[in-house]
């Protein structure tokens, strides 16, 4: 009887669960205020948003751990809160300000060059420059945070050119980032480019590019090929992308692939089908011709 009293007088209350719209209104009030005195510029909210799936993250955590380690629950809790907007406050201020650099380097007699792109996030354009430039290459390179780097050693008539994020990170950069780089259109190029999510538009229409290496992940890639180069080989490794290759008129081509795409779209009147190929019917004689194969596994390919 004693014990059914006092818990009459003390009934047992069912263990409340962390307030987590508590905690982030907390988080919201304190990032508010920060605003508001200057501290920190308002395009922080632009980035927040990014970190929404934290707040599910969040209450699933409440209700598997606070029923047997509420203290667990609330110290994680607290710090995804405090480490999204500490996310977010890095994205802003890595993209608040971006080093812009002009590179130009001399065609000087150069009669061959390789050029390697490492490129992150953001924007790439690769274009010719125009048939009266006496230059290799001029770079204009907007990437946030830090400036691009650019090496250029010269061996003879021959060149090579490697255009990269600031440190070690091929995926760097941002959505900020915007890279133009036009090339010259008389020597003979080899072009290697390493791509992270990014829009990427190589528009090698008027270059001299015989061999053409390109390994990119979640991008949407668009490629204009050399109309007038000879024979070029081109070898494109995607992962979850959208890829556009468009062969210029009067040049033949013979397009592989080595896995299987999920779209995979072909010009058959210009490129039928041939023994798992699609080939050009002049491609073996034509003077102007593009061997293209595709690897990984691309998402969506179209070639026109």
């Amino acid at each position: 009887m004693g014990q059914d009293q006092s818990s009459a007088r003390h009934p047992q209350r069912p263990g409340g669960g962390v307030p987590v719209v508590a905690v982030i209104l907390v988080v919201l009030g304190v990032v508010l205020l920060l605003q508001t005195t200057g501290v920190i510029s308002w395009q922080l909210w632009r980035n927040l948003w990014r970190f929404w799936p934290v707040v599910l993250i969040i209450i699933g955590l409440n209700i598997f751990l606070q029923p047997r380690t509420p203290w667990l629950a609330a110290l994680l809790v607290l710090l995804l809160a405090v480490g999204s907007v500490a996310g977010a406050y890095a994205l802003t201020v890595r993209g608040s300000g971006s080093k812009v650099t002009d590179y130009t380097q001399p065609l000087d007699g150069m009669r061959a060059a390789n050029v390697k792109i490492e490129f992150g996030a953001g924007r790439l354009t690769v274009r010719s420059l125009p048939p009266d430039s006496l230059n290799l290459v001029e770079g204009h390179l907007e990437t946030p945070g830090s400036a691009a780097r650019v090496d250029f050693e010269r061996s003879g008539d021959s060149g090579a050119l490697r255009f990269r994020m600031p440190g070690t990170r091929v995926l760097g950069g941002g959505s900020n980032t915007q890279w133009d780089v036009a090339l010259a259109r008389s020597p003979a190029l080899a072009l290697d480019l390493n791509g992270g999510a990014a829009k990427i538009k190589l528009d090698l229409r008027d270059l001299q590019v015989t061999d053409v290496d390109i390994d990119i992940g979640a991008a949407d890639l668009e490629v204009v090929m050399p109309a007038n180069a000879g024979h070029v080989d081109a070898t494109v490794n995607a992962g979850a992308a959208r890829v556009t290759v468009i062969v210029p008129q009067g040049v033949a081509s013979r397009i592989t692939r080595s896995v299987g795409l999920s779209s995979f779209k072909v010009d058959t009147s210009r490129f039928p089908k041939d023994d798992g190929a699609y080939v050009s019917p002049d491609y073996s004689t034509a003077k102007d011709r593009v061997a293209v194969e595709f690897r990984g596994g691309a998402l969506s390919v179209e070639v026109r």
